[in-house]
């Protein structure tokens, strides 16, 4: 199983999320596997940029972990956007819609979020 990078990215609007194409899951950071060559910071910024038409830089790591639901490796990272946050133009195949979430929002919508994101989420986006 390829190794996958996640990016994190807030800003005063929330967290980014996209709602995938195919609904697996429907609701999502950002991310997709890393590919050969590549960091996972390097990876996470070109899947943000591809998915969402936005470029970030990577600020930390989150966490790693093997996801208990598919076996994939996974890399979270912290990121802010570069740029504007007012409009996302989203990959057509891969992805429906592109949103910044509320911390409520992320958790309903994304329920099970690995905990060191949780935790990094309630510290940024305190009050939301």
């Amino acid at each position: 199983m390829p190794a996958v990078a996640l990016a994190i990215v807030t800003s005063p609007r929330g967290v980014l999320a996209v709602r995938r194409a195919d609904g697996r899951p429907p609701w999502a950071f950002p991310g997709g596997q890393v590919e050969p060559g590549e960091t996972p910071a390097q990876a996470a910024a070109r899947e943000t940029r591809e998915e969402t038409g936005w470029a970030i830089r990577v600020t930390s790591l989150l966490g790693q972990r093997v996801h208990p639901m598919t076996g994939a490796d996974i890399t979270y990272l912290a990121a802010d956007p570069i740029g504007t946050t007012d409009a996302a133009a989203g990959a057509a195949r891969e992805v429906a819609e592109v949103r910044w979430l509320t911390r409520t929002e992320a958790r309903v919508l994304m329920p099970g979020i690995y905990a060191p994101v949780a935790i990094h989420l309630a510290t940024v986006l305190a009050g939301t």
